[in-house]
Protein backbone atom coordinates (compact mmCIF):
# COMPACT_ATOMS: atom_id res chain seq x y z
CA UNK A 1 0.00 0.00 0.00
CA UNK A 2 2.80 1.81 0.28
CA UNK A 3 3.04 2.90 -3.34
CA UNK A 4 -0.94 3.52 -3.50
CA UNK A 5 -0.71 6.39 -0.20
CA UNK A 6 2.54 7.89 -0.76
CA UNK A 7 3.36 7.51 -4.80
CA UNK A 8 5.54 4.80 -6.84
CA UNK A 9 8.69 6.39 -5.84
CA UNK A 10 8.65 5.18 -1.90
CA UNK A 11 11.17 3.67 -0.65
CA UNK A 12 12.72 1.80 2.77
CA UNK A 13 15.10 4.33 4.92
CA UNK A 14 18.63 4.71 4.23
CA UNK A 15 18.92 3.01 1.29
CA UNK A 16 17.88 -0.78 2.55
CA UNK A 17 16.08 -3.24 0.41
CA UNK A 18 12.19 -3.75 0.79
CA UNK A 19 12.69 -7.55 2.09
CA UNK A 20 15.39 -6.54 4.63
CA UNK A 21 13.31 -3.51 6.25
CA UNK A 22 10.20 -5.64 6.02
CA UNK A 23 12.22 -8.23 7.45
CA UNK A 24 13.29 -5.78 10.38
CA UNK A 25 9.50 -4.44 10.93
CA UNK A 26 8.42 -7.80 11.43
CA UNK A 27 10.85 -8.43 13.74
CA UNK A 28 10.14 -5.56 15.70
CA UNK A 29 6.62 -6.59 15.99
CA UNK A 30 7.13 -10.35 16.90
CA UNK A 31 9.76 -9.16 19.89
CA UNK A 32 6.98 -6.90 21.01
CA UNK A 33 4.19 -8.89 20.87
CA UNK A 34 6.06 -11.87 22.66
CA UNK A 35 6.72 -9.30 25.48
CA UNK A 36 3.13 -8.77 25.56
CA UNK A 37 2.33 -12.61 25.48
CA UNK A 38 4.74 -13.13 28.42
CA UNK A 39 1.56 -10.75 30.83
CA UNK A 40 -0.88 -13.12 29.93
CA UNK A 41 -4.06 -13.24 28.34
CA UNK A 42 -5.74 -9.87 30.02
CA UNK A 43 -2.92 -7.50 29.32
CA UNK A 44 -3.09 -9.38 25.53
CA UNK A 45 -7.03 -9.24 25.24
CA UNK A 46 -6.80 -5.19 26.16
CA UNK A 47 -4.28 -4.92 23.52
CA UNK A 48 -6.28 -6.74 20.98
CA UNK A 49 -9.30 -4.69 21.98
CA UNK A 50 -7.63 -1.59 21.07
CA UNK A 51 -6.44 -3.59 17.61
CA UNK A 52 -9.31 -4.81 16.46
CA UNK A 53 -11.45 -1.73 16.69
CA UNK A 54 -8.93 0.62 14.93
CA UNK A 55 -9.33 -1.57 11.42
CA UNK A 56 -13.34 -2.48 12.27
CA UNK A 57 -13.85 1.12 11.80
CA UNK A 58 -11.96 1.54 9.21
CA UNK A 59 -13.74 -1.27 7.38
CA UNK A 60 -16.86 0.75 6.90
CA UNK A 61 -14.62 3.46 4.68
CA UNK A 62 -13.15 0.45 2.76
CA UNK A 63 -16.26 -0.88 1.72
CA UNK A 64 -17.69 2.90 0.92
CA UNK A 65 -14.25 2.96 -1.37
CA UNK A 66 -14.82 -0.39 -2.94
CA UNK A 67 -19.01 0.46 -3.68
CA UNK A 68 -17.62 3.83 -5.68
CA UNK A 69 -14.97 1.76 -7.97
CA UNK A 70 -15.85 1.53 -11.49
CA UNK A 71 -14.43 0.87 -14.54
CA UNK A 72 -13.66 4.94 -15.07
CA UNK A 73 -12.21 5.47 -11.15
CA UNK A 74 -9.74 2.63 -11.11
CA UNK A 75 -8.73 3.69 -14.46
CA UNK A 76 -8.14 7.26 -13.51
CA UNK A 77 -6.88 5.99 -10.08
CA UNK A 78 -3.88 3.75 -12.04
CA UNK A 79 -3.34 6.84 -14.13
CA UNK A 80 -3.04 8.81 -11.36
CA UNK A 81 -0.34 6.20 -9.02
CA UNK A 82 0.87 3.74 -10.98
CA UNK A 83 4.04 4.51 -13.39
CA UNK A 84 5.56 2.65 -16.18
CA UNK A 85 9.27 2.53 -16.29
CA UNK A 86 9.04 4.58 -18.81
CA UNK A 87 7.21 7.29 -17.51
CA UNK A 88 4.01 6.80 -18.50
CA UNK A 89 0.90 5.92 -16.45
CA UNK A 90 0.05 2.13 -16.05
CA UNK A 91 -3.29 1.01 -17.90
CA UNK A 92 -5.20 -1.94 -17.34
CA UNK A 93 -4.23 -2.96 -20.62
CA UNK A 94 -0.97 -3.30 -19.18
CA UNK A 95 -1.72 -5.79 -17.28
CA UNK A 96 -3.73 -8.06 -19.09
CA UNK A 97 -1.47 -7.76 -22.28
CA UNK A 98 1.53 -9.18 -19.91
CA UNK A 99 -0.08 -11.72 -18.41
CA UNK A 100 -0.65 -12.89 -21.75
CA UNK A 101 2.49 -12.09 -23.64
CA UNK A 102 4.07 -15.85 -24.30
CA UNK A 103 7.01 -13.80 -25.30
CA UNK A 104 7.90 -11.86 -22.40
CA UNK A 105 6.91 -14.88 -20.14
CA UNK A 106 7.15 -17.73 -21.74
CA UNK A 107 5.57 -20.72 -20.86
CA UNK A 108 4.73 -19.33 -17.25
CA UNK A 109 2.02 -17.07 -19.23
CA UNK A 110 -1.59 -16.89 -17.65
CA UNK A 111 -3.11 -18.93 -20.64
CA UNK A 112 -0.46 -21.60 -20.51
CA UNK A 113 -0.63 -22.16 -16.26
CA UNK A 114 -4.28 -21.30 -15.59
CA UNK A 115 -5.68 -24.47 -17.73
CA UNK A 116 -3.79 -26.90 -15.82
CA UNK A 117 -6.08 -28.92 -14.17
CA UNK A 118 -9.29 -28.05 -16.14
CA UNK A 119 -12.40 -26.12 -13.62
CA UNK A 120 -12.04 -28.53 -10.51
CA UNK A 121 -8.03 -27.63 -10.65
CA UNK A 122 -8.82 -23.93 -10.28
CA UNK A 123 -11.01 -25.03 -7.59
CA UNK A 124 -8.43 -26.45 -5.86
CA UNK A 125 -5.70 -23.71 -6.32
CA UNK A 126 -8.83 -21.26 -4.58
CA UNK A 127 -9.45 -23.80 -1.88
CA UNK A 128 -5.28 -23.40 -0.81
CA UNK A 129 -5.54 -19.65 -0.83
CA UNK A 130 -9.41 -19.26 0.74
CA UNK A 131 -8.10 -21.77 3.59
CA UNK A 132 -5.09 -20.33 3.99
CA UNK A 133 -7.74 -17.07 4.97
CA UNK A 134 -9.73 -18.63 7.89
CA UNK A 135 -6.75 -20.79 9.48
CA UNK A 136 -6.98 -19.55 12.68
CA UNK A 137 -10.78 -19.90 13.17
CA UNK A 138 -11.06 -22.05 16.03
CA UNK A 139 -7.62 -20.91 17.50
CA UNK A 140 -9.33 -19.13 20.27
CA UNK A 141 -9.96 -22.88 22.03
CA UNK A 142 -6.69 -23.04 23.19
CA UNK A 143 -7.44 -20.35 25.62
CA UNK A 144 -10.19 -22.11 26.83
CA UNK A 145 -8.76 -22.96 30.52
CA UNK A 146 -8.25 -19.20 30.80
CA UNK A 147 -11.57 -18.08 30.23
CA UNK A 148 -14.55 -18.03 32.87
CA UNK A 149 -17.54 -20.39 31.54
CA UNK A 150 -15.74 -21.04 28.30
CA UNK A 151 -18.55 -23.45 27.98
CA UNK A 152 -21.35 -21.41 27.45
CA UNK A 153 -19.67 -18.17 25.92
CA UNK A 154 -16.86 -19.39 23.65
CA UNK A 155 -19.26 -21.75 21.20
CA UNK A 156 -21.45 -18.66 20.80
CA UNK A 157 -19.10 -16.16 20.29
CA UNK A 158 -17.18 -18.87 17.53
CA UNK A 159 -20.36 -19.64 15.81
CA UNK A 160 -20.94 -15.24 15.57
CA UNK A 161 -17.63 -14.29 15.19
CA UNK A 162 -17.62 -17.12 12.14
CA UNK A 163 -20.76 -16.10 10.42
CA UNK A 164 -19.90 -12.42 10.83
CA UNK A 165 -16.22 -12.91 9.24
CA UNK A 166 -17.58 -15.18 6.60
CA UNK A 167 -19.81 -12.32 5.16
CA UNK A 168 -17.15 -10.09 5.30
CA UNK A 169 -14.70 -11.64 3.27
CA UNK A 170 -17.59 -12.73 0.60
CA UNK A 171 -19.15 -9.58 0.05
CA UNK A 172 -15.57 -7.71 -0.49
CA UNK A 173 -14.42 -10.20 -2.57
CA UNK A 174 -18.17 -10.23 -4.71
CA UNK A 175 -17.55 -6.47 -4.49
CA UNK A 176 -14.14 -6.38 -5.66
CA UNK A 177 -14.70 -8.75 -8.48
CA UNK A 178 -17.20 -7.55 -9.84
CA UNK A 179 -15.75 -4.48 -10.69
CA UNK A 180 -12.04 -5.76 -12.00
CA UNK A 181 -13.51 -8.49 -13.98
CA UNK A 182 -14.82 -6.05 -16.41
CA UNK A 183 -11.82 -4.18 -16.90
CA UNK A 184 -9.67 -4.34 -20.43
CA UNK A 185 -11.20 -7.68 -21.07
CA UNK A 186 -9.25 -9.58 -23.57
CA UNK A 187 -9.93 -12.98 -25.58
CA UNK A 188 -7.24 -16.02 -25.82
CA UNK A 189 -7.20 -18.79 -28.63
CA UNK A 190 -4.19 -20.71 -28.43
CA UNK A 191 -1.35 -17.79 -28.74
CA UNK A 192 -3.70 -15.09 -30.36
CA UNK A 193 -4.39 -12.60 -27.55
CA UNK A 194 -7.37 -9.87 -29.00
CA UNK A 195 -8.99 -6.92 -27.32
CA UNK A 196 -12.53 -7.73 -26.02
CA UNK A 197 -14.94 -10.41 -24.91
CA UNK A 198 -14.43 -13.83 -26.88
CA UNK A 199 -17.50 -14.31 -29.13
CA UNK A 200 -16.88 -17.57 -29.92
CA UNK A 201 -14.17 -20.39 -28.42
CA UNK A 202 -11.03 -18.92 -26.41
CA UNK A 203 -10.52 -18.06 -22.82
CA UNK A 204 -11.91 -14.48 -21.67
CA UNK A 205 -8.96 -12.38 -19.09
CA UNK A 206 -9.64 -9.31 -17.35
CA UNK A 207 -7.73 -6.95 -14.95
CA UNK A 208 -8.96 -8.89 -12.50
CA UNK A 209 -7.05 -12.43 -13.75
CA UNK A 210 -4.24 -10.64 -15.14
CA UNK A 211 -3.19 -8.58 -12.02
CA UNK A 212 -3.94 -11.15 -9.70
CA UNK A 213 -1.90 -13.66 -11.89
CA UNK A 214 1.65 -11.81 -11.71
CA UNK A 215 0.99 -10.68 -8.09
CA UNK A 216 0.70 -14.09 -7.02
CA UNK A 217 1.18 -17.31 -9.20
CA UNK A 218 4.04 -18.55 -7.73
CA UNK A 219 5.87 -18.78 -11.17
CA UNK A 220 9.59 -18.41 -10.56
CA UNK A 221 10.17 -15.32 -13.10
CA UNK A 222 6.70 -14.40 -13.79
CA UNK A 223 6.22 -11.32 -11.69
CA UNK A 224 5.04 -7.75 -11.89
CA UNK A 225 8.43 -6.60 -12.33
CA UNK A 226 9.26 -9.05 -14.52
CA UNK A 227 6.65 -7.84 -17.12
CA UNK A 228 8.07 -3.97 -16.69
CA UNK A 229 4.97 -3.18 -14.41
CA UNK A 230 4.49 -1.23 -11.39
CA UNK A 231 5.46 -3.86 -8.53
CA UNK A 232 2.08 -2.76 -6.18
CA UNK A 233 0.38 -6.14 -5.75
CA UNK A 234 -3.51 -6.60 -6.08
CA UNK A 235 -4.98 -6.01 -2.98
CA UNK A 236 -8.67 -4.74 -1.45
CA UNK A 237 -6.82 -2.03 -0.08
CA UNK A 238 -4.88 -1.46 -3.20
CA UNK A 239 -8.35 -1.39 -5.13
CA UNK A 240 -9.61 0.60 -2.69
CA UNK A 241 -6.58 2.97 -3.03
CA UNK A 242 -7.09 3.00 -7.17
CA UNK A 243 -10.42 4.17 -6.21
CA UNK A 244 -10.26 6.80 -3.70
CA UNK A 245 -7.59 8.48 -6.06
CA UNK A 246 -9.82 8.35 -8.99
CA UNK A 247 -12.75 9.97 -7.11
CA UNK A 248 -10.62 12.63 -5.80
CA UNK A 249 -9.92 11.22 -2.38
CA UNK A 250 -6.20 10.12 -3.15
CA UNK A 251 -4.86 12.30 -0.59
CA UNK A 252 -6.80 10.59 2.60
CA UNK A 253 -4.84 7.03 1.66
CA UNK A 254 -2.67 6.73 4.02
CA UNK A 255 -5.69 5.62 6.31
CA UNK A 256 -5.43 2.76 4.24
CA UNK A 257 -1.71 2.02 5.14
CA UNK A 258 -3.16 2.16 8.59
CA UNK A 259 -6.24 -0.06 7.93
CA UNK A 260 -3.69 -2.78 6.50
CA UNK A 261 -1.10 -2.83 9.23
CA UNK A 262 -3.79 -2.73 11.90
CA UNK A 263 -5.25 -5.74 10.23
CA UNK A 264 -1.80 -7.89 9.86
CA UNK A 265 -1.01 -6.89 12.89
CA UNK A 266 -3.89 -8.17 14.82
CA UNK A 267 -2.62 -11.78 13.33
CA UNK A 268 -0.02 -11.50 15.34
CA UNK A 269 -0.89 -11.74 19.27
CA UNK A 270 -3.61 -14.24 18.90
CA UNK A 271 -1.36 -16.68 17.30
CA UNK A 272 0.96 -15.98 19.79
CA UNK A 273 -1.41 -16.44 22.30
CA UNK A 274 -2.54 -19.83 21.69
CA UNK A 275 0.48 -21.78 19.66
CA UNK A 276 1.81 -21.42 23.25
CA UNK A 277 -1.13 -23.04 25.24
CA UNK A 278 -0.51 -26.05 22.80
CA UNK A 279 2.84 -26.48 23.83
CA UNK A 280 2.07 -25.71 27.70
CA UNK A 281 -0.96 -28.28 27.28
CA UNK A 282 1.74 -30.95 25.39
CA UNK A 283 4.13 -30.48 27.92
CA UNK A 284 1.59 -31.14 31.33
CA UNK A 285 0.91 -34.13 29.04
CA UNK A 286 4.13 -35.13 29.50
CA UNK A 287 4.76 -35.48 25.53
CA UNK A 288 7.11 -32.29 25.54
CA UNK A 289 9.74 -31.08 27.86
CA UNK A 290 8.59 -30.60 31.44
CA UNK A 291 9.86 -26.40 31.49
CA UNK A 292 7.27 -25.79 28.53
CA UNK A 293 4.30 -26.13 31.22
CA UNK A 294 6.06 -24.00 34.20
CA UNK A 295 4.01 -21.23 34.55
CA UNK A 296 4.86 -17.23 35.68
CA UNK A 297 2.97 -17.06 39.29
CA UNK A 298 2.37 -13.17 38.76
CA UNK A 299 1.05 -13.46 34.87
CA UNK A 300 -0.56 -17.04 34.63
CA UNK A 301 0.80 -17.47 31.15
CA UNK A 302 3.51 -19.87 30.27
CA UNK A 303 6.39 -17.80 30.07
CA UNK A 304 8.59 -20.41 28.91
CA UNK A 305 5.93 -21.66 26.10
CA UNK A 306 5.57 -18.22 24.95
CA UNK A 307 9.51 -17.60 24.28
CA UNK A 308 9.90 -20.15 22.51
CA UNK A 309 6.79 -19.63 20.37
CA UNK A 310 8.40 -16.13 20.14
CA UNK A 311 11.26 -17.43 18.61
CA UNK A 312 9.98 -19.90 16.11
CA UNK A 313 7.92 -16.91 14.90
CA UNK A 314 11.07 -15.06 14.30
CA UNK A 315 11.83 -17.43 11.83
CA UNK A 316 8.82 -17.04 9.95
CA UNK A 317 10.18 -13.51 9.44
CA UNK A 318 12.29 -14.63 6.83
CA UNK A 319 9.74 -16.18 4.76
CA UNK A 320 7.54 -13.51 4.73
CA UNK A 321 9.59 -10.42 4.36
CA UNK A 322 10.69 -12.48 1.00
CA UNK A 323 14.33 -12.41 1.59
CA UNK A 324 14.54 -15.96 0.11
CA UNK A 325 12.20 -15.63 -2.73
CA UNK A 326 13.94 -16.03 -6.29
CA UNK A 327 15.97 -12.60 -6.55
CA UNK A 328 15.98 -11.97 -2.70
CA UNK A 329 18.52 -10.79 -1.05
CA UNK A 330 19.43 -14.10 0.38
CA UNK A 331 18.87 -15.79 -2.93
CA UNK A 332 20.20 -13.58 -5.42
CA UNK A 333 20.49 -16.75 -7.72
CA UNK A 334 16.87 -17.65 -7.93
CA UNK A 335 17.62 -21.17 -6.20
CA UNK A 336 14.48 -22.99 -6.73
CA UNK A 337 14.48 -25.28 -3.55
CA UNK A 338 15.42 -22.60 -1.07
CA UNK A 339 12.55 -20.07 -3.01
CA UNK A 340 10.07 -23.02 -2.92
CA UNK A 341 10.93 -24.08 1.05
CA UNK A 342 11.57 -20.81 2.81
CA UNK A 343 9.81 -17.98 -0.11
CA UNK A 344 6.95 -15.72 0.91
CA UNK A 345 4.44 -18.06 -1.79
CA UNK A 346 5.99 -21.28 -0.21
CA UNK A 347 3.86 -23.90 2.12
CA UNK A 348 1.00 -21.83 2.02
CA UNK A 349 -0.87 -25.10 0.70
CA UNK A 350 1.25 -27.63 3.38
CA UNK A 351 0.22 -25.10 6.19
CA UNK A 352 -3.03 -25.47 4.84
CA UNK A 353 -2.95 -29.32 4.85
CA UNK A 354 -1.61 -29.67 8.32
CA UNK A 355 -4.28 -27.47 9.62
CA UNK A 356 -6.89 -29.62 8.05
CA UNK A 357 -5.33 -33.20 9.02
CA UNK A 358 -5.48 -31.82 12.32
CA UNK A 359 -8.96 -30.79 12.06
CA UNK A 360 -10.10 -34.19 10.27
CA UNK A 361 -8.62 -36.28 12.88
CA UNK A 362 -10.77 -34.10 15.33
CA UNK A 363 -13.53 -34.63 13.85
CA UNK A 364 -12.97 -38.31 13.80
CA UNK A 365 -12.51 -38.10 17.24
CA UNK A 366 -15.91 -36.66 17.62
CA UNK A 367 -17.83 -39.26 15.93
CA UNK A 368 -16.11 -42.21 17.60
CA UNK A 369 -15.75 -41.04 21.32
CA UNK A 370 -18.92 -41.19 22.21
CA UNK A 371 -19.50 -44.62 21.03
CA UNK A 372 -15.83 -46.35 22.38
CA UNK A 373 -16.84 -47.87 25.80
CA UNK A 374 -12.57 -47.43 26.24
CA UNK A 375 -12.66 -43.73 25.70
CA UNK A 376 -16.11 -42.91 27.33
CA UNK A 377 -14.46 -40.77 30.42
CA UNK A 378 -13.28 -38.45 27.76
CA UNK A 379 -17.05 -37.92 26.58
CA UNK A 380 -18.62 -37.78 29.89
CA UNK A 381 -16.31 -35.01 31.22
CA UNK A 382 -16.06 -33.04 28.35
CA UNK A 383 -18.05 -29.50 29.45
CA UNK A 384 -19.45 -29.02 26.00
CA UNK A 385 -21.57 -31.75 24.32
CA UNK A 386 -24.22 -29.90 21.91
CA UNK A 387 -26.83 -32.46 20.85
CA UNK A 388 -25.54 -35.41 23.30
CA UNK A 389 -24.31 -38.26 22.50
CA UNK A 390 -26.49 -38.51 18.84
CA UNK A 391 -25.47 -34.69 17.89
CA UNK A 392 -21.95 -35.25 18.65
CA UNK A 393 -21.90 -38.07 16.17
CA UNK A 394 -23.39 -35.88 13.58
CA UNK A 395 -21.50 -33.29 13.83
CA UNK A 396 -18.46 -35.33 13.67
CA UNK A 397 -19.61 -37.22 10.89
CA UNK A 398 -20.38 -33.87 8.95
CA UNK A 399 -17.18 -32.34 10.06
CA UNK A 400 -15.28 -35.46 8.84
CA UNK A 401 -16.53 -35.63 5.40
CA UNK A 402 -16.24 -31.99 5.00
CA UNK A 403 -12.89 -32.09 5.73
CA UNK A 404 -11.95 -35.14 3.64
CA UNK A 405 -12.91 -32.97 0.67
CA UNK A 406 -10.68 -30.04 1.73
CA UNK A 407 -8.00 -32.56 2.30
CA UNK A 408 -8.30 -34.08 -1.69
CA UNK A 409 -8.60 -30.57 -2.76
CA UNK A 410 -5.26 -29.36 -1.29
CA UNK A 411 -3.13 -32.35 -2.23
CA UNK A 412 -4.84 -32.59 -6.07
CA UNK A 413 -4.10 -28.82 -6.33
CA UNK A 414 -1.84 -27.97 -9.31
CA UNK A 415 1.76 -27.05 -8.80
CA UNK A 416 3.08 -24.22 -8.33
CA UNK A 417 0.03 -23.08 -5.87
CA UNK A 418 -0.06 -26.51 -5.22
CA UNK A 419 2.84 -27.99 -3.02
CA UNK A 420 1.86 -31.53 -3.32
CA UNK A 421 -0.21 -32.18 -6.82
CA UNK A 422 -0.32 -35.51 -6.79
CA UNK A 423 -1.24 -36.03 -10.13
CA UNK A 424 1.35 -34.02 -11.17
CA UNK A 425 -1.43 -31.41 -13.33
CA UNK A 426 0.61 -28.39 -13.00
CA UNK A 427 4.00 -29.76 -13.50
CA UNK A 428 6.55 -32.90 -14.27
CA UNK A 429 9.06 -34.11 -11.82
CA UNK A 430 12.53 -33.44 -13.36
CA UNK A 431 14.63 -32.44 -10.02
CA UNK A 432 12.80 -34.78 -7.30
CA UNK A 433 14.47 -32.93 -4.27
CA UNK A 434 13.20 -30.17 -5.29
CA UNK A 435 9.96 -30.60 -6.98
CA UNK A 436 8.96 -32.93 -4.11
CA UNK A 437 10.09 -30.61 -1.57
CA UNK A 438 6.71 -30.97 0.51
CA UNK A 439 6.82 -34.57 0.60
CA UNK A 440 9.72 -34.88 1.65
CA UNK A 441 9.43 -32.01 4.50
CA UNK A 442 6.47 -33.83 5.31
CA UNK A 443 8.32 -37.36 6.13
CA UNK A 444 10.69 -35.31 8.15
CA UNK A 445 7.79 -33.91 10.41
CA UNK A 446 6.02 -37.23 10.60
CA UNK A 447 9.50 -39.04 11.79
CA UNK A 448 10.37 -36.36 14.14
CA UNK A 449 7.25 -36.27 15.58
CA UNK A 450 7.16 -40.68 15.96
CA UNK A 451 10.07 -40.17 17.65
CA UNK A 452 9.05 -37.69 20.11
CA UNK A 453 6.14 -39.47 20.84
CA UNK A 454 8.41 -42.75 21.75
CA UNK A 455 10.81 -40.86 23.53
CA UNK A 456 8.49 -39.52 26.05
CA UNK A 457 6.36 -42.59 26.23
CA UNK A 458 9.40 -44.63 26.87
CA UNK A 459 10.86 -41.93 29.17
CA UNK A 460 8.37 -40.32 31.36
CA UNK A 461 5.95 -43.20 31.05
CA UNK A 462 3.09 -41.07 29.66
CA UNK A 463 -0.02 -42.67 29.38
CA UNK A 464 -1.15 -41.35 26.05
CA UNK A 465 -4.50 -42.65 26.91
CA UNK A 466 -5.31 -41.20 30.00
CA UNK A 467 -3.64 -38.02 28.92
CA UNK A 468 -7.04 -35.87 29.14
CA UNK A 469 -8.32 -37.36 32.43
CA UNK A 470 -6.02 -34.47 33.80
CA UNK A 471 -7.38 -31.15 32.85
CA UNK A 472 -4.13 -28.36 32.91
CA UNK A 473 -4.58 -25.61 35.69
CA UNK A 474 -6.48 -22.51 34.49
Amino acid sequence: MGPIAFGSGLAPPGGISTDWFLFVVGLVLVIVFTVVGVFGVKLTGRLLQVMFWIPAVLTFYVFGLLSQASSTAITSGMANLLKLPSGLPATPSNYVAAATNTTLLGTGAIQNHIVAGGYWGAVSIAVVGAYFAYIGYAASTFVAGEIKEANRSLPKTLLISSVIIILLYVSVSLVASSVLKGIATHCVVGTTVTAGACSGGGQEFSLLSAWSYLSYNSVPGVTLSAAHLPTAKLWTTTLAGLSASGISLGSANWILVVFGIFWIANDIPPFILTASRILFAMSFDRVLPAPLSNVNDRFHSPINAVIVTGVVALLGCFSESGLFDGGGSLNTGSNAFLSAVLGSNGGVELTDLFDATFFTLFTLSLLFLPLLASKRQIFDTAPYKPGGKGGMIMLGAAGFAANIVIDGFLLLAPAPAGNFDLLQIGRQVTNPIVDLWALWFTIIVALVGALIFMYYKQVSKANYATIFAQIPPE
